[in-house]
């Protein structure tokens, strides 16, 4: 017996949905991590700030996993929709946490006590990503792009259902017909460009998600761009405050991706599960009286992209993952580098430094 034996045992106890949710690949991925040791941030020698980003890096990270796991297994156990529209709340919620806990810090920035005016460096103004890791800032646009393109994509699959209209495979309580018409009563939602068809697509699914996307972006643009222009004292060191500017752009940046990336995984796997459906009728003189003789018999419909709907599937299954066992590594990087960060100002607490280090005037020119 190989490995993939017992792995196919063990996979066997645990729930399909339990194993679709994120939070699974995710410790996994988490795992594989750990083959690089090295901590993947740092944090700033000033200790205000240092516990601040501790704080917003840890909690804020922690809660949208939390959020994603919770969305996620909600999603997988609750099964089909009728109405089309639940995942109008579910897949945008890691993008709704991540926007959270952004602003959230960018209110905790603001509340640092500044300079007097008279006693302020004269720096130049910098840009919103002049602080911002270059790799990790480019992935997370590229995520928002996909997640838009996406989204956009699955906004136009709507079709407004007239009164009277018939669906093909709609699950009914009586056990369910091939075949059944859309009561008015079950149009719960009022007629309009923005209803949706049952398939959960359309614009009342993904709109939100470019509405929440497009409102984290904002945030973390102006989050950064506060802090990159905030005020200093002259006399401060300018290697302090660029290891603490570049710490702080890279925990936000660090947050709007993993939030960013488990959504565009959420809503590649639904698209996955979307173009998987296939459904069989059995047209008959009696079920569909008028059709040509050559059209009666067994008809398979599925959707357009039904041939690379696994790929959205399991790339969405995987990304997911991907944006869990960021976060997670996040959080457990930034615990250890402050507790490193403290033993060190123990250290230092029995010396006396003299040591200088130039201004962050000096440093502007």
């Amino acid at each position: 017996m190989d490995v993939t034996y017992w792995y196919r045992i063990v996979l066997g106890f645990i729930p399909t949905p339990v194993i679709e949710a994120p939070i699974l690949i995710g410790l996994a991925l988490f795992a594989l991590t750990w083959l690089s040791r090295g901590p993947w941030v740092t944090l700033p020698g000033d200790a205000h700030r240092r516990l601040l980003l501790t704080r917003i890096g840890i909690w804020g990270s922690l809660s949208i996993v939390a959020v994603a796991t919770t969305v996620g297994l909600v999603a997988a156990f609750a099964g089909y929709d009728p109405t089309g529209v639940a995942g109008w709340w579910r897949r945008p919620a890691p993008v709704i946490a991540a926007a959270l806990a952004i602003g959230v810090a960018a209110l905790l920035l603001a509340r640092e006590p500044l300079p007097a005016p008279g006693e302020r460096a004269i720096t130049p103004r910098r840009h919103w990503w002049s602080f911002a890791p270059k790799g990790q800032l480019w992935l997370a646009i590229g995520s928002a792009v996909l997640l838009t393109l996406t989204s956009v994509w699955q906004g136009f699959t709507t079709t407004l259902l007239p009164t009277g209209a018939q669906m093909i495979g709609r699950p009914t309580s009586d056990g369910g017909t091939l075949i059944t018409s859309v009561a008015p009563e079950d149009r719960i939602l009022p007629d309009g460009p923005f209803v949706d068809n049952p398939s959960g697509g359309g614009w009342l699914n993904n709109g939100v998600t470019l509405a929440v996307l497009a409102i984290l972006f904002a945030i973390l643009i102006t989050a950064l761009a506060q802090d990159a222009n905030r005020p200093i004292p002259a006399r401060s060191s300018a290697p302090g405050i660029r290891e603490s500017r570049e710490a702080t752009a890279k925990i936000l940046v660090a947050l709007a991706l993993g939030g960013t990336i488990i959504t565009l995984g959420m809503l590649w796997m639904f698209v996955g599960y979307l173009g998987g459906w296939q459904v069989t009728v059995e047209a008959s003189n009696d079920s569909a009286p008028g059709l040509p003789q050559d059209e009666l018999g067994l008809i398979s419909l599925t959707p357009d992209f039904a041939g690379f709907a696994g790929i959205f599937r399991f790339g969405g299954w995987f990304l997911q993952g991907i944006g869990v066992a960021l976060l997670l590594r996040l959080a457990v990087d930034i615990w250890r580098t402050n507790r490193r960060r403290d033993a060190q100002d123990s250290e230092r607490a029995h010396e006396d430094p003299t040591t200088s280090s130039p201004t962050a005037a000096e440093a502007a020119r």
